[in-house]
């Protein structure tokens, strides 16, 4: 029965950390044959793991030299989780080292909530409850950990920002697992469950330490990096409304100039003569006008811009309920709302290419709603449609700019998809 003890042992430990490896580089390229790669990688280590187990509990010698072996073992799955990584996965050896300090840091965490567990005085668990509580505590860190936190990370970064946070997690891991073994042992014959409470606590906050050191730098630059574009992105948008409200101050007042040069012409060889040029003047004059300047701005030019590739751009708006939104943030929130809409349109058939704005107030708050067909359905994240561009780290940011001028006016936007509808909706107070 203890042998058996013991491979679970080595084999629950073991496979622990060649799961969260895997977990932490899933976004690795994969070489050829990956699965059989891992597996043959859990075996290798797994086997030299026990081997030594079995021949460091076969020699005669005092228990401090024992910890400190069986401690190296544990060192030893670490080095060669590392070839494991470079095995399995196209990874640079500081991108292997990356992996293999965070998936240490969380089997460490995991294992010590585990023995916390089991140390409570009502705890009475068999050893088949054992075996389905370590499992359950690896599962309760590794999955939320992999969703919130490794799904956001771009390990491309880790050889260029993040090496000295790995060297400082390795120094972190080392150190746990060294104190961690000693302490624990030492602590075993006094019986005392306080002290080894404390014990495993210190480990866990060792091993967040680590993952703190390790992945902060490069979730913070990831958050800042989004955030100082969207920033230029909304600057840029201000400097070219102010250029687009010239633009068409200048083409209101040559439209004005030519509609009085038309009537003179008219007065003089008639209005039939002049039909076609007074329809086309004319034409200008049923743009739409909503009661908000920088609106108007923004629709007359996207209506130039639909008139160009056959798309219908209907309005209904009341302007003068966005009167509180400053003028670079409305051209921002309405040109990126087109923009999105003409882009998914302007491919489809005539018929279809038709988007539809409306701006309405109604108990207390401003409505905004833009409607288009949609031909190829956007997939979402955490509520966001996806770029279907291929270079994402350059496109997909007139979402979240929508988001960003909604959340400064204390309000939500959202986007959905029904039959073929794409739906952008916003809702503001109506006052701040």
């Amino acid at each position: 029965m203890e042998i058996f003890t013991q491979i679970w042992g080595s084999v629950s430990y073991v496979g622990a950390v060649v799961l969260a490896n895997v977990l932490v580089g899933f976004d690795f390229t994969r070489k050829k044959g990956y699965c059989f790669r891992v597996l043959a990688s859990f075996a290798v280590i797994c086997t030299l793991s026990f081997g030594i187990e079995q021949w460091v509990g076969g020699l005669e010698m005092s228990m401090y030299p024992r910890i400190a072996l069986r401690t190296t073992n544990c060192l030893m799955v670490f080095m060669l989780s590392i070839g494991m990584m470079r095995f399995c996965c196209e990874c640079s050896a500081w991108q292997a080292l990356f992996c293999v300090t965070t998936s240490y840091c969380l089997e460490h965490i995991s294992q010590r909530v585990y023995s916390i567990i089991q140390i409570l005085p009502s705890y009475h668990g068999s050893p088949l409850l054992n075996v389905f509580l370590l499992i359950f505590a690896r599962a309760a860190l590794y999955v939320p950990f992999y969703f919130l936190v490794i799904r956001k990370l771009d390990l491309n970064q880790v050889e260029t920002d993040n090496k000295i946070q790995i060297v400082a997690t390795l120094i972190i891991v080392i150190f746990a697992i060294y104190v961690s073994a000693f302490a624990s042992t030492l602590a075993t014959p006094l019986h005392s469950r306080v002290l080894s409470l404390l014990i495993y606590l210190y480990s866990i906050v060792l091993c967040v330490l680590g993952l703190f050191v390790e992945l902060y730098q490069l979730l913070f630059k990831r958050v800042t990096t989004e955030r100082d574009l969207l920033q230029k992105l909304l600057y840029q948008e201000a400097e070219q409304y102010h250029r687009e409200k010239d633009a068409i101050d200048v083409i209101n007042v040559k439209y004005h100039d030519l509609k009085h040069q038309l009537h003179i012409l008219e007065s003089q060889y008639g209005r039939e003569q002049l039909k076609n040029m007074r329809e086309a003047i004319d034409g200008y004059d049923t743009l739409m006008r909503t009661g908000n300047i920088a609106l108007d701005t923004v629709l007359s030019m996207k209506s130039y811009n639909c008139l160009n590739k056959q798309i219908q751009l209907t309005c209904m708006a009341d302007g003068k309920q966005l009167n509180r939104l400053s003028e670079a943030d409305i051209y921002s929130l309405f040109g990126n709302m087109l923009d999105n809409a003409i882009e998914a349109v302007e491919t489809l058939p005539v018929e279809k290419r038709i988007i539809s704005l409306h701006v309405f107030e109604q108990n207390g708050f401003v409505f905004i709603r833009c409607e288009n067909y949609c031909g190829k359905a956007p997939q979402f994240q955490n509520g966001m449609p996806m770029t279907t561009k291929e270079n994402k780290d350059y496109h997909g940011y007139g979402s979240h700019s929508l988001c960003l001028v909604a959340e400064k006016y204390k309000g939500l936007c959202t986007f959905n998809l029904k039959d073929d509808v794409f739906y952008t909706d916003i809702v503001l107070p109506s006052e701040a």
